[in-house]
């Protein structure tokens, strides 16, 4: 039907259609026909079909758990709506907002804007739209734990829906209802509003809310501890959330999967559920941190335009100095003229007067010059300030994109071991091959974590490299010390061939870290009875040290990766887990002593990291100067 037509406005509202018809099934395709209509809109200046798009686009992103892009649509296509006085679609849009704000923490103000709604559609007669706003006031209430308003007025929405037959969103207030119902204690009540809600999903055929009826009527039956009946239901609600990459449900499964499992004494599969629960959890949260760096990508913003007005304001007085300075100029020519013209037979005084003309004037334009170059200063300052606070910015952002996704995983494993512990899940035989795991799971942990302030410092002001005297095999022995329990656990044997008295002029806490980094990758990607050799050699006034493994080497198509700012990170062969951010450290700190960096690799076959620092005399050289110098 949509290529039959020419006509925008029909092609736009088709589109619309789709975009919500779309969403249970694939809110990715929802979002893709929203963001159609919006161009074709914006096209052809339509606004009331821009505004209908937008709202598409912002209730799209709010199922798919986005909710900064689904907050900034919903937002424009209320203001889009109140500009062109469209009420019907502002009651619709004061739902929609409403429920931004009651999940963002500010009930009272989605109470007030639910209040409008339903004035609008009353009088517009709109019973579906009330049945809909009573639906959400409901929710607001549970959320708040008023269970008794809650189940008013979720009852209320059921009864207009019923009487107006609308079993696409009676789904919906079924299962607020029997959560309601759950939540209060009467988890038998609840079962029957989540089946009826189960029963309407299969009829629509929309996943997504067969996905959401499931994991609701799980959590009633382990409220009543039937959990033989819950256990295939949990299991076919995670299936089809993965199936829809539907975040919130796949988060919500694997949490009742890992209650079942524990309940049932299978503590293996509940570890697993857990650390599903726990990765999809950060997922979530991570939509939150993307908020939150919103909020200081715009309080930025604000800071730039004010120091932006600031100049302008400076340049603006500047200006007005300047014609008032060219006003009085104007005056004193004016009266040296009339001056001349009228009382010539005064000339001596008349030319005093005119000595004393020129002095103001010349101490007059030696203020302007120096107010001129203190506003000059004070913008270059600003530019000045102005950088440093996009590159903080820009450190803040890469500093939360490594927490949130490389230091969250490996703990929220450690988490899960540790729980299996506390619990006593592992049986005595095994729990020496545990606390081994556990242990390795902690260093991983903790030296991903060092790597992550010491790269942290390195970005903020005051870090200082000392450059000082040292022996290279100390310093790589060190590490080999540090990293022989992880080696000897994996069968690994490291080899330190670097001679004893090499001195080279370096800071040695970042030559330790790369020394670290490079001898921890290398086991990573080693298998039972490989090896890891370091090696040094002069060349010229530098010392090339090799970091040489005979693992499995690297494919050439990732050899372009490392080294770069995309923390590119792969499982090695115990399926250990990084962060890729050792490598990025290991080229910046390199850089820092003077050298360079690179890999040659070969798959199959292993992988040589090679990297150059500044050398100085050796001890034996030393000695041979000192005595030359006593015989000078």
């Amino acid at each position: 039907m949509l290529q039959r037509t020419t006509d925008p406005e029909e092609q736009i509202n088709l589109l619309c259609d789709i975009s919500k018809a779309s969403l249970p099934g694939s809110p990715t395709r929802s979002l893709a026909y929203s963001i159609k209509a919006m161009k074709l809109a914006s096209q052809h200046d339509n606004k009331n079909g821009l505004a209908l798009a937008y709202n598409r686009m912002g209730i799209a992103y709010h199922v798919s758990g986005n909710m900064r892009e689904a907050s900034r649509y919903l937002y424009k296509s209320l203001d889009l709506r109140e500009r062109i006085g469209d009420s019907v679609g502002m009651s619709s849009s004061y739902n929609n907002v409403a429920i931004i704000l009651n999940q963002s923490g500010d009930p009272e103000s989605a109470i007030k804007l639910y209040n409008k709604s339903i004035r609008i559609s009353a009088a517009l007669g709109d019973t579906a739209d009330i049945a809909r706003t009573y639906h959400n006031l409901g929710e607001l209430y549970l959320k708040l734990k008023k269970y008794e308003d809650a189940l008013y007025f979720a009852k209320k929405s059921i009864a207009l829906k019923e009487l107006i037959k609308a079993e696409n969103t009676l789904f919906n207030t079924l299962n607020i209802t029997g959560t309601i119902y759950r939540l209060k204690g009467d988890w038998k009540k609840a079962i029957p509003y989540h089946q009826h809600a189960l029963k309407i999903a299969a009829k629509t055929g929309s996943g997504l809310d067969d996905a959401l009826s499931l994991n609701n009527l799980v959590l009633a039956y382990i409220d009543g501890k039937n959990y033989a009946e819950a256990l295939p239901l949990a299991q076919r609600s995670l299936k089809i959330a993965s199936d829809l990459n539907a975040l919130s449900e796949i988060n919500q499964a694997a949490t009742n999967l890992n209650v079942l499992y524990t309940k049932i004494g299978d503590f293996k599969k509940a570890h697993t559920y857990l650390v599903m629960h726990l990765q999809y959890k950060d997922s979530i949260q991570n939509s939150a941190i993307n908020a939150e760096m919103h909020q200081l990508q715009l309080a930025y913003e604000k800071t730039h335009a004010e120091k932006e007005n600031l100049l302008l304001k400076a340049e603006r007085n500047l200006k007005d100095e300047q014609l008032e300075r060219n006003k009085v100029i104007q005056i004193f020519i004016i009266v040296l003229l009339l001056t001349a013209l009228v009382a010539a037979f005064v000339f001596f005084r008349g030319k005093q007067r005119l000595h004393l003309v020129n002095r103001l004037l010349l101490e007059n334009s030696n203020t302007l010059s120096s107010q001129k170059e203190a506003l000059t200063k004070q913008a270059t300052l600003l530019q000045v300030q102005k950088q440093e606070l996009e590159r903080l910015h820009a450190v803040k952002d890469r500093l939360f994109s490594v927490i949130a996704h490389d230091l969250k995983g490996p703990l929220a494993s450690l988490q899960g071991l540790l729980k299996l512990a506390a619990m006593g899940a592992v049986p005595e035989a095994k729990f020496k091959s545990f606390m081994s795991t556990l242990a390795t799971s902690q260093q991983n942990a903790l030296w991903l974590l060092d790597n992550l302030l010491v790269w942290a410092k390195s970005q903020m002001q005051g870090f200082s490299f000392v450059a000082v005297e040292s022996s290279l095999y100390d310093l790589a022995q060190e590490n080999i010390i540090l990293l022989q329990p992880q080696a000897q656990q994996k069968g690994i044997s490291l080899v330190n061939t670097i001679s004893e008295d090499t001195i080279v002029l370096v800071d040695t806490e970042t030559v330790k870290l790369i020394f670290r980094n490079l001898i921890s990758n290398a086991i990573k990607f080693c298998k039972s009875g490989e090896s890891v050799t370091l090696a040094a050699q002069q060349q010229g006034e530098m010392l090339l040290v090799s970091v040489k493994d005979t693992g499995i080497g690297i494919k050439k198509e990732v050899l372009a990766k490392l080294f770069s700012n995309t923390n590119y990170s792969s499982n090695g062969t115990a399926n250990e887990k990084g962060s890729g951010l050792g490598l990025t450290l290991c080229k910046e700190f390199v850089q820092q002593n003077g050298g360079t960096i690179w890999v040659e690799s070969e798959a199959g076959i292993g992988s040589t990291f090679y990297f150059t620092l500044p050398l100085t005399l050796t001890h034996e050289a030393i000695a041979l100067e000192a005595v030359a110098a006593e015989l000078i």
